[in-house]
């Protein structure tokens, strides 16, 4: 028997693509996965025996995070203006509407009496304040 001397392929996948693609994936989600956040960093503060509430598509939310920068709805408001979109968003009347408030928990009272105010001289009749349940 004569055998070729002819080097044969060898029946061995190629695994250098697959993992170039996967690098590549791996990068895309590190660098997306932090901007698919509520896009106001803002850790709230515990409570106990929280209940749970509805959201209707007509309430809202007021953000503020550790700097003290308002968000309405996860857009940014400058604190002038603040007053101006909560009329808008709140018309006369409307008692069935709730504005959320969450803060970052490091963030001094102050900033968040002051957005309560703005909120209440804008007739924001209801108010409710987010925080998280308490791990134990």
């Amino acid at each position: 028997m004569h055998r070729d001397q002819t080097p044969r392929v060898a029946p061995v996948p190629n695994v250098t693509p697959m993992i170039d693609v996967m690098l590549v994936l791996l990068c895309i989600f590190m660098i997306v996965t932090p901007a698919l956040t509520n896009g106001v960093v803002a850790t709230p503060p515990e409570a106990e025996q929280l209940r749970d509430h509805p959201e209707a598509p007509e309430d809202h939310t007021l953000a503020l995070d550790v700097n003290g920068v308002m968000y309405v709805d996860r857009v940014r408001v400058a604190e002038s203006e603040l007053a101006e979109v909560l009329r808008r968003s709140f018309p006369p009347g409307a008692t069935d509407r709730v504005l959320y408030v969450r803060a970052h928990k490091e963030l001094e009272y102050r900033h968040v009496r002051d957005a309560l105010d703005v909120a209440r001289e804008s007739g924001v009749a209801v108010v409710g304040l987010v925080s998280e349940q308490k791990r134990r």
